[in-house]
């Protein structure tokens, strides 16, 4: 993490080209850092191009301090100069304004870290379409993310389900995944409300994801409402989660199981209201992978797919156990009628 900082912070100093730039964080991603490996890196950054005017006015703090940088804004600068064949550095900075004038979302490859948008991919041997519909064309964004565990959440599945708590009414829930999910005891199931609050007692109750997205639990959300500090339209109430054990989610995007991609805050923010105003849920979410997949590059995969047996199965379990039916249905209710209904789609 210290050279990866180090790497970064030489680029936005205007201390390293491109090339060196592309070099190392390309290395970084794909080798391990031993500590032959890192020394070959600091060479590089060593023997890059020096901007010595730019670089001393940077580091003497006149222009910006390094915590205030977001590298993912940062990122997709650089992805945005590569793609247009750029190589002014110049033109790489610290801020958090959108890339050519737009909210940027971009291929992340295959690196996952805490804030990384997870695409259910669709280039599998064998899909989602006869199991674990809920995957199938997901958008899930990472809570958190370590070599021991990876949490994230379902996006795109909202559900017509509402939950009632002792002070506030109608939350709307959200299907999170499938670890302790609507199918769980009440008590049982894992609970996230994600916002955009920016006053200081909701940041001190929440965990940042990414810059413009924090995370809470559901009693502190119902403090805030309480207190006056939000309102119940502020949260997005997600149910469950989708988790992995070391080395499974690397092993899964190498099979193809999932595309990675990163995102500005407001594109997701955009999609999240989008779906909160449709009333209908059978859509499945289909509409925000299709756009997301998009932007990333795989709209071919996007063309390819749509219609498919997958599409139906999934839209076919939304209807099932994410509408509004009174008590929650469990995983492994009805799923005879679920075959006969496919059959009466097709």
């Amino acid at each position: 993490k210290n050279l990866v900082f180090m790497i970064c912070s030489s680029v936005v100093l205007g201390c390293v080209d491109s090339f060196s730039l592309h070099s190392c964080l390309s290395s970084i991603r794909h080798k391990n850092s031993n500590p032959f490996f890192c020394h070959t890196l600091i060479a590089r950054i060593k023997s890059a191009t020096v901007k010595s005017s730019r670089a001393e006015a940077l580091c003497s703090g006149k222009y910006f301090m390094m915590s205030d940088v977001d590298w993912r804004s940062f990122r997709a600068k650089l992805v945005s100069q590569e793609s247009k064949g750029g190589s002014d550095s110049s033109a790489v900075s610290g801020n958090d304004s959108p890339v050519g004038g737009e909210e940027w979302v971009y291929d992340a490859g295959k690196f996952v870290e805490t804030g990384s948008v997870i695409l259910g991919g669709s280039q599998m041997e064998h899909g989602f379409g006869l199991r674990q519909q809920y995957f199938h064309k997901s958008v899930m964004l990472v809570l958190s993310q370590d070599d021991r565990f990876t949490k994230g959440i379902i996006l795109n599945r909202p559900t017509s389900q509402h939950l009632s708590t002792e002070y506030v009414d109608g939350w709307r829930l959200w299907y999170g995944g499938d670890v302790q999910g609507l199918s769980s005891p009440r008590g049982a199931q894992d609970i996230v409300c994600l916002h955009r609050l920016n006053n200081s007692i909701a940041i001190e109750l929440s965990t940042e994801v990414i810059r413009g997205i924090y995370w809470t639990t559901l009693d502190h959300a119902t403090k805030l409402v309480q207190q006056g500090l939000a309102s119940k339209g502020d949260f997005w109430v997600f149910v469950g989660y989708a988790g992995w054990g070391p080395g499974q989610l690397q092993r899964e995007i190498d099979r193809q199981s999932w595309h990675i991609a990163a995102a500005h805050s407001s594109v997701l923010i955009q999609e999240l209201i989008t779906q909160a105003k449709e009333a209908d849920t059978l859509e499945a979410g289909i509409g925000v992978w299709e756009k997301l997949m998009s932007k990333i590059g795989l709209k071919d995969r996007v063309l390819e797919t749509r219609g498919q047996f997958a599409d139906l199965a999934l839209k076919e379990w939304v209807r099932v156990y994410l509408s509004d039916r009174g008590d929650s249905v469990t995983q492994n209710e009805d799923l005879a009628a679920v075959a006969r209904n496919f059959a009466l789609l097709k």
